[in-house]
């Protein structure tokens, strides 16, 4: 790990900071935050550019013990034949003096951490020194810490720049990580890290390393992840401390009941701890103070705070805290929603009795806060006091599934199912047992005979379960014929069958291509299952975006798909959501390769890969895998390629088949690279025609996309035809006239076709379509032809290093054809031309003549040099077969 971080996410504070120290007539800049925030990393870099620019910098830091003392902090300023028995007055002077000898002419830069902790001779320097304009200053300040008023008043008055810095998001912690251990974070370790750390830089250095050092934190498959949640380590613990300062037993005892509680009213923390003094503890930035109707709620002032001041308790004070908590919740009506749920929590957590019917009512409460790991613990225990209930066991099958315990999950919902009698424990049992049944074990068969026979048990409920079995349909790969299914069955059933029914439709018309008709369903599904409370066996409301994300990329917008699934997965990620996690993840990866961003296509297979693999859900991981095959044959990396293919291969998927695509096309692809374009070819053409006949065109255009890529432009363009009539926005008609300029050789065309592939953010199939107006115009038009280049090259730079066979030219830049790509690269992998012939029904010198035009070309005189020149030796070379 890099010992000085990087600064991440500053740039525009540093901008204004160093635009207050070059502008004439400024005295500089005050910079104001938290503890932590990163101010003095970005003073750090004032001062090295201040360095660069050729001015004469000086350090100082204000602390309490100097600040006993005249000049305590910026004694260094003077000059030394200042006598010890000087007036303060005549030390501001001599120190003035001394500044100015020192700078020789040169501009000053004086930088004060934590000024606000300076004595009044140096506030009163600094002020001198600014007004005169002697020096420019740079100061931090931390917040809420009184400002002194020499200080507030250079940016009350205009004379400096004020630069408040904000915590750190979750992307510029996600750029930061990155940018210093070398590798990307996982999504959801990522979101853990941001909630411990709050924004705050210091913090989260401390959080990393810690866990780095204790083996929390590890690199697998090239990212970081969590193997447990991060424990403060020592050092963090002693800067909690230091943060938090000495505390008297009634400040402890407030700050430690709200870091077990979480939250509490400040009427509440009154009666648990009288004497506290909770008005000194919000001065002091300990408290955070929230206005909730005509409550007033009290939190720590930072989730760390909390971690330490738990992991500091002892076991007994702990639990007698826990008891308290719940007592006084319990006495006072537990009003508040979450209330049973925190009450059996501090009671199981303390060993202590709690009844069945707390413990059932918190474990429904917790799954409809979608709190999983909370029900689990909760339903597990009503389970054990009450000996069985089928309400309990659903309520924790339902929660292992959504925690990616498939095993636990299933063998539990079977003992719920052989227990329910009531109508609602049947049929809610059913719909989490179809999902356990269906992605977890891939026995769709099961899943279906689970809602038949439910169905049979609770005729009333056959709505609900014909739906639930429709939206299996979707993901079996047929949507047409699950919207069939779902125009049978009567509306306004019950809100919970609408949801379900509208849940099933936006994915079906999603991947039809129908994005507005898609839009629409999946906001119904998101309102109906907000106003339903998330009752075990409904999804969480969030899944949905991933709909309208889905069905906004088949449009071509591919980066509001990519914002919207980006913001889906954040929230997924933060509620620890395994499986919607996963399947956005998978979405994400499937944005950005149609972006053409296969850095990010690549780490977010690699996520859904992890994710899906974690969450037991094996046609999820093996799609994923299917996708990071396809990004490596991208990269030209065919040994990656290969390795992921067989993983994949390895998965057995079930019944769910919606997007098994994306395997087939990852196959297509090495196929095609290798030079076997007619498999390749076929395969794709299958797939694609097999998704238009199942109603999935959205899908279609993907296959369709490759073809026109692997130089079979002609066999796409029926394909897209019938896409057309399905699919919305520009994509689609897009594709379909790069088929027909390709085919046509329109470089004119093409141009077009480029053009607004870039406009559409689609950076790769710009680059490729460029590329081929550059061969077009190779032989005619120099000029043209080195334009189209240069594109090429410009956008093969912003895709993360692309290798496509569309890309792959010489040393002078001259794309091969088609025909002299798959020649080169059948060669290339160690076919003598006898066996290209018969392979390509063509003559042996058909085959030497394109030979010797791809020599020409790529500038090489050997077959042995056609692996280095076509760019697959460094990346895994090519495969013969």
């Amino acid at each position: 790990m890099n010992t000085v971080w990087p600064l991440i996410g500053r740039r525009g504070d540093l901008e204004t900071v160093a635009g207050a120290i070059r502008r004439t007539g400024s005295a500089g800049a005050v910079v104001t935050g938290p503890a932590g925030v990163g101010k003095t990393r970005l003073l750090d870099e004032c001062v090295r550019l201040a360095e660069d620019a050729g001015y004469t910098t000086f350090r100082a830091v204000g602390s309490r013990v100097p600040s006993e003392l005249p000049l305590g902090a910026l004694l260094h300023l003077l000059p030394p034949d200042v006598g010890d028995d000087s007036s303060e007055l005549a030390l501001v002077q001599a120190a003035r003096r001394g500044l100015r000898e020192r700078a020789a002419g040169r501009p000053a830069l004086l930088c004060i951490d934590d000024a606000h902790l300076l004595d009044p001779s140096s506030l009163a320097l600094v002020q001198q020194l600014a007004l005169a304009r002697e020096a420019t200053v740079v100061l931090t300040v931390r917040e809420p810490d009184p400002v002194p008023e020499p200080i507030s008043q250079l940016w009350r008055d205009g004379h400096a720049a004020r630069v408040a810095l904000a915590p750190l998001t979750v992307e510029q912690v996600d750029a930061l990580l990155h940018r210093s251990l070398g590798a990307p974070v996982a999504r959801a370790t990522l979101h853990q890290i941001t909630r411990l750390a709050d924004g705050n830089a210091l913090y989260l250095r401390e959080l990393v390393t810690g866990a780095i050092d204790d083996g929390t934190l590890v690199l697998e498959d090239g990212s970081w992840r969590s193997t447990t949640s991060p424990v403060p380590s020592l050092r963090l613990r002693e800067l909690v401390a230091g943060r938090l300062g000495t505390l008297g037993r009634a400040d402890r005892t407030a700050l430690e009941l709200l870091a077990l509680a979480g939250h509490l009213g400040a009427a509440d923390l009154r009666v648990l701890a009288p004497d506290a003094d909770l008005v000194g503890l919000e001065e002091r930035g300990l408290l955070q103070v929230t206005a909730d109707r005509r409550r007033v709620a009290l939190t720590s002032a930072h989730p760390l705070h909390a971690e330490v001041l738990v992991a500091d308790l002892g076991m007994l004070r702990a639990n007698e805290l826990r008891l308290r908590l719940a007592d006084h919740l319990e006495g006072h009506g537990a009003r508040r929603r979450d209330d049973p749920v925190r009450i059996a929590g501090w009671r199981l957590d303390a060993g202590a009795a709690a009844g069945d019917t707390i413990l059932l009512r918190a474990a429904r409460i917790a799954r409809s806060a979608h709190d999983y790991e909370g029900t689990v613990r909760l339903a597990t225990a009503a389970r054990e006091v009450a000996s069985g209930g089928a309400a309990a066991a659903h309520l924790e099958g339902d929660a292992r599934y959504l925690l990616g315990d498939t095993t636990g999950a299933h063998a539990t919902l079977r003992e719920a199912s052989a227990e329910a009698t009531a109508g609602e424990d049947i049929v809610g049992i059913a719909l989490s047992w179809a999902d356990v049944r269906f992605w977890g074990l891939g026995d769709g068969a099961g899943a279906v005979e689970v809602l038949e026979t439910a169905a049979a048990r609770v005729p009333a409920a056959a709505p609900l379960l014909a739906a639930k079995r429709a939206s299996l349909t979707v993901f079996e790969g047929r949507p047409s014929e699950a919207l069939v299914a779902l125009s049978a069955i009567p509306t306004q059933a019950s809100e919970r069958a609408d949801v379900q029914m509208e849940m099933a439709a936006g994915l079906a018309h999603a991947l039809a291509g129908r994005a507005s008709v898609a839009t629409v369903a999946a906001d119904a599904a998101v309102e109906g299952s907000a106003v339903l409370r998330g009752p075990a066996g409904l999804i969480h409301p969030v899944a949905h975006r991933a709909t309208v994300a889905l069905a906004t990329l088949h449009t071509g917008r591919v980066e509001d798909a990519t914002a919207v699934a980006t913001a889906a997965i954040d929230q997924a990620a933060g509620d620890r959501l395994p499986f919607v996690t996963t399947w956005l993840a998978l979405l994400l990866a499937r944005t950005h390769s149609w972006a053409g961003d296969l850095d990010r296509a690549e780490r977010w297979a690699a996520d859904a890969v992890r994710a899906g693999t974690a969450a037991g859900q094996p046609a999820l991981t093996r799609w994923a895998r299917g996708l990071a095959a396809t990004v490596a044959v991208w990269r030209g990396d065919h040994a990656a390629a290969r390795a992921s293919l067989a993983a994949a291969d390895a998965i057995d998927p079930g019944s769910a088949a919606v997007f098994e695509i994306d395997v087939v096309r990852a196959r297509a692809w090495l196929a095609g690279s290798e030079g076997r374009l007619e498999e390749a070819a076929t395969d794709l053409e299958g797939v694609a025609a097999a998704a238009l006949a199942a109603g999935a065109s959205g899908l279609a255009l993907g296959p369709a996309s490759d073809l026109i890529r692997l130089g079979r432009p002609e066999r796409a363009l029926p394909l897209l035809t019938r896409a057309i009539a399905d699919v919305e926005g520009e994509l689609a008609p897009l594709l379909s006239d790069q088929a027909r300029a390709t085919a046509a050789a329109d470089d004119a065309a093409l141009e077009q076709v480029a053009g607004r592939f870039e406009e559409l953010g689609c950076l790769l199939l710009a680059a490729e379509a460029w590329a081929t107006v550059a061969n077009l115009t190779a032989g005619r038009s120099s000029r043209q032809a080195a334009a189209a280049s240069a594109r090429v090259a410009m956008l093969r730079a912003r895709c993360g290093g692309a290798n496509t066979p569309a890309l792959v030219t010489g040393p002078a830049a001259t794309p091969l054809t088609p025909r002299e790509r798959e020649i080169a690269l059948l060669v290339a992998g160690g076919l003598p031309s006898k066996e290209v012939a018969e392979r390509l029904v063509v003559s042996r010198r058909t085959v030497d003549n394109h030979l010797q035009r791809v020599f020409a070309k790529l500038g090489i005189s050997r077959r042995a040099d056609l692996p280095r020149a076509l760019g697959l030796e460094e990346a895994g070379g090519v495969s013969g077969e």
